[in-house]
């Protein structure tokens, strides 16, 4: 069990971008406001009956800025309140078979305090998501076939989209998970 606390001050960042009217290239320096995260992170392993072993991470926390006239008291884009996994593995030779469980929270994304359009300055909220994995693997001396069977129950789930993409925009980006998808595996250990 871990807590934390971060605040991140001075934060500046800088790159070259177009600009929108003349289309030359310039070279722009950025500063943001402060930010505070603070959480628990949840680590514990288990082992019931042998050879059974059970792992689950967790990480809950709540990331918002803390200075800026219209960012103050904000809750930080692309950052969920909680995200974790659980996995189980068992060992039954010549075989071993693992299943897990991963888990995000929903989280803001595309927000805007500057913006005079209501709807970007309040950004969109990505919804939560969950997804189950499966695998088998087969160790032969230096050898391990595996199997894996990745999004098993075809879960629907949205990542954050383009962070390149102008806050003014009305379009926002994102990325749909993968579907259902089964890899094979072959590793040979010298």
């Amino acid at each position: 069990l871990n807590g934390f606390l971060t605040q991140l001050k001075n934060i500046t960042s800088q790159g070259a971008v177009v600009d929108p009217v003349t289309g030359q290239v310039v070279w722009v320096v950025n500063t943001s406001p402060e930010q505070k995260s603070y959480g628990v992170e949840v680590e514990a392993t288990a082992s019931p009956v042998s050879p059974l072993l059970l792992l689950t991470s967790w990480t809950f926390l709540k990331a918002k800025f803390t200075s800026g006239a219209n960012f103050n008291g904000l809750l930080i884009d692309g950052v969920p309140n909680a995200i974790g996994n659980f996995m189980a593995t068992y060992n039954l030779a010549p075989l071993g078979f693992t299943a897990d469980w991963h888990y995000v929270a929903s989280r803001i994304v595309g927000s805007d305090p500057n913006n005079a359009n209501p709807a970007l300055r309040a950004g969109k909220t990505l919804p939560t998501y969950n997804y189950f994995n499966f695998g088998v693997s087969a160790p032969m001396n230096n050898m391990e076939l595996r199997l894996d069977v990745l999004n098993a129950f075809m879960s629907k789930g949205l990542e954050e989209g383009n962070p390149r993409l102008n806050s003014t925009s009305p379009t926002f980006l994102v990325r749909p998970l993968l579907p259902r998808r089964i890899p094979a595996s072959f590793r040979y250990v010298f």
